[in-house]
């Protein structure tokens, strides 16, 4: 993975040498910035391959406006304060930003973050194909394409995992509104007492403006509500006023206009929530204008090996050969969890390749024993010894409790579980309560090539 640029945006400067300094020796390459108005400049004209670490106290303008006044930013920020307050943490959320982290930290704490933060953003960017050979998937390209440019809402349905927000992307990116923001909200997430001030703001009486609203970012980009199919009787009321008028009323202020662009998604059939009363009618036929449904993995029988082969490269930066039966393996599979079963199958054979392959130069053979064993366990079940990945499925570490079996034995298996699970060395140093020099070495010592 490429190490993200850091803007650090402080104006403590001892912190930000500190800081800056033990980044650097890590990889990264930092910008330290103090001023306000300088760093709303920069974070505006940042490249892709940048990450923000942003202190809420500033001088001139606080974290908080930064963040309002960069919301067509194109790279991830990482809120940091040495005393911040729940409803900060909130504003800041709402305004875009990643996540929210209190002082004291360290780098060792700060460093995945960056990475991770860079690597969604990274993959949020990445996925706007949809991919796959077979009938369907050539099909959904198509309405792709056709409807890239349609004002009217776009309706996706399928199943859990089967690429509806790829879709959304795709639309967007193909429309001639790509450079504008993308936004997406899951409606399942938003809590019902709070839902017109999360999607439409708030004017509040602490300050003289509004609480950023999420359909505020938008511009003259895309809306995808995801899950509208979990909403509310009473919430279903207020998005259908929403479509129909392409209006909306900041709670406690003016009605002002919405300009952009609207996709929705559920995984439910909206027909039979209607029947069921779940469902208004009326919503149901204004999302019903440009539907597009997408098929279940298990019927793109031809689609789960490119899809793995994609996310492979993508994930390993690494080429890897399946044999014939892997591939027949790959495709007679249910693929219960679709897409997402997929990246999680390409995560973990990336990882545990690493154990499986300590010579960087052989180009690993996947095989069916080998994929048939990954696809049987759920991630808390992937507990394989460097010997066990090389013949075959392993019994998890809490099954080893009780047996006739060395300790040693017990504490190789539980680590190379949490190396596997979190993919980082940092973070199951901390978990384990030893230092990663420590980890490292236990790892070189039992044959395992994790970083």
């Amino acid at each position: 993975m490429d190490m993200p640029n850091v803007l650090m945006i402080d104006d403590d400067q001892r912190f930000c040498m500190a800081m800056s300094k033990a980044l650097r020796r890590r990889g990264f390459k930092v910008e330290v910035i103090h001023d306000s108005e300088i760093a709303v400049e920069a974070l505006l004209t940042a490249s892709k391959k940048s990450v923000a670490v942003l202190d809420l106290k500033m001088p001139q303008l606080s974290g908080l406006e930064i963040l309002k006044k960069t919301l067509r930013r194109e790279i991830p920020v990482l809120m940091l304060t040495g005393h911040g307050t729940v409803p900060e943490a909130v504003e800041a959320m709402r305004a875009g930003a990643y996540t929210f982290l209190t002082k004291p930290i360290d780098a060792l704490d700060l460093e995945p973050m960056i990475l991770q933060a860079h690597q969604q953003l990274s993959e949020q960017h990445q996925q706007i194909i949809f991919i796959g050979m077979s009938d369907s998937a050539q099909q959904i390209r198509s309405m792709i394409e056709y409807l890239a440019d349609c004002e009217e809402v776009i309706l996706i349905t399928g199943e859990t995992g089967t690429g509806k927000e790829v879709v959304a992307k795709s639309l967007h990116e193909s429309s001639k509104r790509s450079s504008a923001p993308f936004v997406s909200i899951n409606l399942s997430s938003l809590p019902v007492e709070h839902f017109e001030e999360v999607l439409f703001g708030a004017y509040t009486h602490l300050t003289d403006h509004t609480l950023t609203a999420l359909v505020h970012q938008v511009g003259d980009g895309t809306l995808f509500l995801d899950a509208v199919g979990e909403l509310s009787l009473s919430q279903q009321s207020k998005l259908l006023h929403f479509l129909e008028t392409k209006r909306y009323r900041p709670v406690g202020g003016e009605e002002l206009i919405f300009h952009g662009r609207i996709i929705a998604a559920t995984h439910r059939d909206l027909h039979q929530e209607v029947i069921a009363g779940r469902f208004r009618e009326d919503l149901f036929y204004r999302l019903q204008i440009f539907p597009i449904s997408l098929d279940p993995l298990k019927y793109r029988e031809k689609d789960a090996y490119l899809i793995l082969d994609y996310w492979l490269q993508r994930i390993s930066y690494q080429t890897f050969n399946f044999t014939a039966s892997a591939k027949e393996l790959l495709q007679q599979y249910s693929w219960p969890g679709n897409g997402r079963e997929v990246v999680n199958l390409a995560r973990r054979i990336a990882v545990m390749s690493k154990i499986r392959h300590t010579d960087e130069i052989d180009t690993p053979i996947i095989d069916d024993s080998w994929i048939h064993g990954l696809l049987s366990k759920t991630p808390f079940d992937l507990c394989l010894t460097s010997q066990e990945i090389n013949e075959g499925p392993s019994s998890s570490s809490e099954q080893m409790i009780g047996e006739d079996i060395s300790l040693e034995k017990v504490e190789r298996a539980h680590i190379e579980r949490l190396v596997i699970k979190h993919e980082n060395l940092s973070q199951v140093a901390r978990i384990l309560g030893i230092n990663r020099r420590t980890l490292q070495r236990k790892l070189k010592q039992w044959g395992s090539s994790c970083r």
